[in-house]
């Protein structure tokens, strides 16, 4: 059975649920060419805000238009709610880019590509946006083919989501101290502010957390709240499978050693034992407790309001040993998608575009700490704020997060002048690339102990060698299996 009948047919069950309940939409456009059309968006009340003031600009500068603004307050409710109205979907509305394909199979998105003009959109964002909702319903392939009439464009980029780490600087300062005024920590020894340009190599950031928690005395003291995974695959010139996704690569070398690294954060200390959340390593970043987390810059509005008592900055993740090794973090996106019923789907497409490229929007955006430009024309100005919208809200070290989206190998210059070559750069997660996450989920949980072996790499129990040595076959016969349905 084909990857795209498996598509229609988990989501047309739904629709026989609800289908019956289902009433035609009223949006539309009169003979006065007044339109209305619906918008839909989910997450926090901060972003709910932010939402609101930017639909409320599109309106001001599109007067005839009237758009019916519906939020969700999480991606659960708001996934349950598109499903269950499958047949009166919004016209605009929001989907990541590791969702959006099945709804784009089952043909509930429209290809919007004769409202785009996908030349232009090349030159004004940067690469993983223009492209990040190109995809080939006959082929199964991401990306733009301009040759290709099966290559559809199935929305604009809301964000493009960069991570990185963040760092409680107030913190980190003070331990530094603390521990570099010790007499017997001689000149080498010391701590030194970390590097917006040059990321801690795997084993460096080890050292530096150790030295961190050594300077607070203090034996719950834990200076990492957490370390994205995917991150530190990724930085390690290592990935899950080829570019075809149909062989794991997980029993490599470079894989492994990134494991490696996230198991000795635990066993140096670095991280606290096994067993939290990331909503707890938010909530001690937030209380100071910790010096790092990971962020990405749609945070920033809470971190606005909730960190007061100190000041927070971004470095690059951390780079692996292995040759051709870059600093690489994770990227993800949402995207402005419209309802292939939509009997406005022209208008619908011009409020997509304006969201995600008009000059307004993009500067009302990063000001309000919802995204960083999509646009590379706005990047100077973002990071050193030049037209003074942030009025000194941090991070000041906003340039990592455009180093991790407009690729790398360029040569820079820094805060202070000098130059350097940029290895800095992104990745998307890896369930983007499969029809399936549910291979994710067992690698997690097998690596947890949660498998059929029951033994904790976190813990020590057992090697991350042994323990991915140990599910390769399994994660090869999940590929294998989702390679059969997507032919």
């Amino acid at each position: 059975m084909s990857k795209k009948v498996l598509s229609i047919l988990s989501l047309v069950a739904v629709i026989s649920l609800v289908g019956c309940k289902s009433k035609k939409p009223e949006n539309g456009i009169d003979e006065q060419g007044n339109v209305k059309l619906t918008f839909a968006g989910r997450s926090n009340d901060n972003e709910k805000e932010n939402y609101r003031q930017f639909i409320n600009d599109f309106q001001k500068a599109y007067p005839n238009y009237t758009i019916e603004f519906k939020w969700y307050e999480n991606e659960e409710t708001y996934n349950l709610a598109l499903k269950n109205s499958l047949k009166n979907l919004p016209d605009v509305f929001m989907l990541s880019d590791d969702q959006f394909i099945p709804y784009a199979e089952g043909g509930f998105l429209a290809d919007y590509k004769e409202f785009v003009n996908m030349d232009e959109l090349k030159t004004l964002v940067y690469d993983y946006g223009a492209e990040a909702y190109c995809y080939n319903t006959v082929t199964d392939k991401y990306g733009w083919d301009a040759n290709d009439p099966n290559c559809g464009f199935y929305g604009y980029p809301k964000d493009q989501g960069p991570y990185a780490i963040m760092y409680n600087k107030t913190l980190f300062k003070s331990l530094m101290n603390t521990y570099n005024s010790r007499p017997s920590i001689s000149e080498e020894q010391k701590i030194k502010l970390p590097s917006a340009t040059n990321p801690y190599t795997f084993d460096e950031f080890i050292t530096v957390c150790e030295k961190l928690k050594d300077a607070s005395d203090n034996d719950s003291f834990y200076p990492c709240a957490g370390y994205d995974f995917d991150s530190a695959i990724y930085s390690n010139n290592a990935d899950y499978f080829d570019e075809t996704a149909s062989t794991q690569k997980i029993d490599q070398d470079n894989f492994i050693e990134a494991v490696e690294f996230i198991r000795n954060l635990y066993s140096y200390g670095c991280i606290a034992p096994y067993g939290g959340t990331i909503g707890s390593g938010e909530n001690a970043f937030i209380g100071g407790r910790c010096v790092f987390f990971y962020a990405g810059p749609w945070k920033c509005k809470d971190y606005w309001k909730s960190i007061t008592q100190f000041e927070w900055d971004l470095i690059p993740v951390c780079v692996g040993p292995a040759a051709g090794a870059k600093s690489t973090a994770y990227i993800g996106s949402m995207g402005y998608v419209i309802s292939n019923k939509s009997p406005v789907k022209e208008q619908a497409a011009v409020l997509a575009k304006y969201l995600a490229t008009n000059e307004n929007s993009q500067r009302s955006q990063y000001m309000r700490g919802q995204a960083i430009p999509n646009l590379r024309s706005m990047a100077d100005e973002f990071i050193n704020d030049s037209l003074g919208l942030l009025k000194g809200k941090g991070p000041a070290n906003r340039s990592v997060w455009i180093d991790v989206i407009d690729g790398c190998g360029q040569t820079k210059i820094d805060d202070g002048g000098v130059s350097y070559t940029d290895i800095v750069t992104g990745k998307y997660r890896p369930g983007r690339f499969t029809y399936s996450s549910t291979w994710r989920t067992d690698l997690s949980n097998w690596l947890a102990g949660q498998g059929s072996n029951g033994k904790n790499v976190w813990k020590g129990q057992i090697t991350p060698r042994e323990s991915l040595l140990a599910f390769a076959s399994t994660m090869q016969a999940y590929l294998d299996q989702m390679k059969i349905q997507s032919e």
